[in-house]
């Protein structure tokens, strides 16, 4: 009887050993796990800090498709295939050439207090001022202006067409746009951040095969003045 008993302890003991391991197993399996999980947590929360979000939309922000161009009267924003052309450009005209290499497809010229009298175009964008008169909202660029000219003999004339007083180039047939602010005309009067307020006029030249006014009206809604 005494055998069989020091037998059944021996197994017992055998059995409570492995039963110690396999807990002492699990346990170190379970804190392995539990600190793995803390340590992406952690890793994760400092990928999504303030900080990694800000840099993330500077980057986005410096991939937009547009071109900002500043000067000391005004701001704009205009497509990649814009650039200034300094050396066309003085103190009081500025002008900006959208460049499909290597040809020119549209041009931008923004006269400010100096503006010519003999200034024409064919076509006309209204525009209502905005922003304190800081900025303009453009409508949408008209037919040719001599539907609202009543002599056709007449090469220039000065007529209101759309609520804008415009020198409408009759006979011409090319893609000319001026700005006009509605209720007044193409020279416009437009407040200044500073308090001071300066002449603008706009004129836009589109010289494709098929014109297109969508970069004319893109480039007004980023209008402002400085």
């Amino acid at each position: 009887m005494k055998y069989h008993y020091q037998i059944s302890l021996h197994h017992r003991k055998r059995y409570l050993k492995r039963m110690y391991i396999l807990v002492a197993i699990t346990a170190v399996i379970g804190g392995l796990v539990i600190l793995a999980l803390r340590l992406d947590s952690y890793l994760q929360d400092k990928v999504n800090t303030s900080e990694s979000t800000t840099t993330e939309q500077t980057s986005a922000y410096f991939a937009s498709s547009n071109k900002v161009f500043t000067t000391e009267y005004f701001q704009i924003q205009a497509p990649k295939n814009w650039a200034a052309i300094p050396s066309e450009s003085t103190d009081t005209m500025f002008v900006y050439r959208g460049i499909n290499e290597p040809i020119v497809e549209d041009e931008l010229i923004i006269y400010v207090n100096s503006i010519p009298a003999s200034l024409t175009a064919t076509r006309l964008l209204p525009v209502e001022l905005s922003g304190g008169g800081q900025e303009l909202s453009p409508g949408s660029v008209s037919e040719h202006c001599n539907e609202a000219s009543e002599d056709d003999n007449i090469d220039t004339k000065v007529l209101t067409y759309k609520k804008v007083s415009i020198n409408c180039d009759v006979d011409n047939t090319q893609f000319n746009v001026l700005v006009g602010a509605v209720g007044g005309s193409t020279r416009m009067n437009l407040n200044r951040p500073d308090g001071t307020v300066a002449d603008y006029s706009i004129l836009y030249r589109n010289i494709q095969a098929i014109p297109d006014a969508s970069t004319i009206i893109q480039i007004m809604q980023s209008f402002q003045t400085r």
